[in-house]
């Protein structure tokens, strides 16, 4: 089922159960698994700061939102399916730093995980990468997306970077020059060519398994 939400936020709610997901890693992309860290990319630096508490849509059929506490809270509305929100077309993802705090607010177990959407295309979910984590079990995933498919380019793996419990994690995402390089609380993760992203795509946020999750801190640097 697809949405186009007016105002701040698109949304996208679509199944995907693990065992019905292509689990073949598309051999197309290239992963630089002995590179150091890159270096900070020489720019001028602007900073666009995202607005989350524009984005609740309150309790719908799809999901549930809402801003408290300085944090906007988001789930799915069901077990086995994840709830996406895209950003306006303002919020490029295209060779800028993209970053958000995460935090698990009530310690759930999510097959699916949560965290960040870049270079996505207008139509949620038919064209991007996520950025996913489960901190109950200190794993990452990258994916992507394209219409009614969840295509891992990197399955679940074990970071000693991830925070457990409800503590706040910092997803970043810099682009440049088609390379994405992921970094979880400052530390350097994986480097991955972008091969399938929208070009001048936008950001978002993914929440899966009906478990609530916090996002605070979303912002653009260029």
């Amino acid at each position: 089922m697809l949405l186009c939400g007016g105002g701040f936020a698109g949304f996208v709610y679509w199944a995907a159960k693990l065992e019905n997901t292509n689990r073949n890693i598309n051999k197309n992309y290239e992963f630089n698994y002995n590179v150091k860290s890159p270096s900070p990319i020489d720019r001028t630096t602007s900073i666009q700061k995202i607005d989350l508490s524009k984005w609740v849509k309150g309790d719908t059929n799809l999901g549930v939102t809402e801003y408290k506490g300085g944090e906007f809270l988001m789930r799915s509305k069901n077990k086995g399916f994840y709830f996406v929100l895209a950003s306006p077309a303002t919020y490029k993802t295209e060779n800028a730093t993209t970053r958000v705090t995460v935090r698990n607010v009530n310690e759930e177990d999510t097959s699916l995980g949560f965290g960040l959407i870049i270079h996505s295309s207008p139509v949620p979910l038919t064209q991007d990468y996520a950025f996913i984590i489960d901190s109950e079990n200190k794993k990452y995933r990258i994916v992507r997306h394209s219409p009614k498919e969840e295509i891992p380019v990197e399955d679940w793996t074990r970071s000693s970077a991830i925070k457990d419990g409800t503590e706040k994690n910092v997803l970043e995402v810099r682009d440049e020059n088609k390379k994405m390089n992921f970094y979880i609380n400052g530390e350097f993760i994986r480097t991955i060519n972008n091969t399938d992203g929208y070009s001048g795509g936008v950001t978002g946020l993914y929440s899966g398994d009906a478990v609530q999750i916090a996002f605070s801190d979303f912002e653009i640097v260029k």
